[in-house]
C-alpha cells in the first residue's frame, strides 16, 4: 500500500476538490480494517473495506474530514500494527498540483498502476496563468535579445565595410 498523491491546493474551494489516493501495489488484495490515515496535525482517519491488487482508492474531504493544509503537509499511512508504510510530503505546490511520489518507472512497484487510473484533465494544468505569464514573458525577452544582437552585429558589419 502506498499514498500515491494527495492535492491540498485544489483550484476552487479547497473542501470541494481535496483528496488523498492510496494504492494497492501488492499483488492481491489488502483488508483496510485496522489501517489509518494521519496527516501533519494529527488528525487521523481510520479506513476500512477492501482493495483489491493494483487498484487505487480517492478518499476527499467529505469521506476523511482531513483539511489539508496547501503547503508543507504531510499524510501518513499507518497499517493495523500501528506502523508506518508510507508517508509522502508537499512543499508549497501551486493551485491544481497534486504532491506525488517520485515514480520509478523501471520498479515492480509501480506496474500496472497508470493502467488502472483514469486520465487526469489537464485543466489545472492549463489554467495556470503564472505559468503562462512566466513563460511568454521568457520568448518575448529572448525574441527582444536576439533582434537587439541582429542590430548590433549588422552596426559592427556595416562600419567594417565602410558602408552606412
Amino acid at each position: 500500500m502506498i499514498i500515491q498523491e494527495f492535492l491540498p491546493n485544489p483550484v476552487g474551494k479547497d473542501t470541494d476538490g481535496e483528496y488523498i489516493l492510496l494504492f494497492n501495489d501488492s499483488a492481491g488484495a489488502v483488508s483496510l480494517d485496522g489501517w489509518s490515515l494521519k496527516d501533519a496535525s494529527g488528525k487521523i482517519f481510520k479506513l476500512s473495506g477492501k482493495l483489491t491488487a493494483n487498484q487505487p482508492l480517492k478518499l476527499n474531504y467529505a469521506t476523511t474530514k482531513i483539511s489539508l493544509n496547501n503547503s508543507e503537509e504531510t499524510i501518513y499511512l499507518i497499517d493495523p500494527a500501528g506502523k508506518e508504510i508510507d508517508r509522502l510530503t508537499s512543499g508549497n505546490l501551486s493551485e491544481g498540483f497534486p504532491a506525488q511520489h517520485d515514480v520509478d518507472l523501471n520498479s515492480g512497484t509501480y506496474s500496472g498502476i497508470f493502467e488502472k487510473l483514469s486520465p487526469i484533465s489537464a485543466g489545472p494544468l492549463a489554467k495556470n496563468e503564472a505559468t503562462a505569464s512566466v513563460f511568454i514573458f521568457w520568448i518575448l525577452s529572448a525574441m527582444i535579445l536576439a533582434s537587439l544582437a541582429v542590430y548590433i552585429l549588422k552596426n559592427v558589419y556595416d562600419q567594417e565595410s565602410g558602408t552606412n
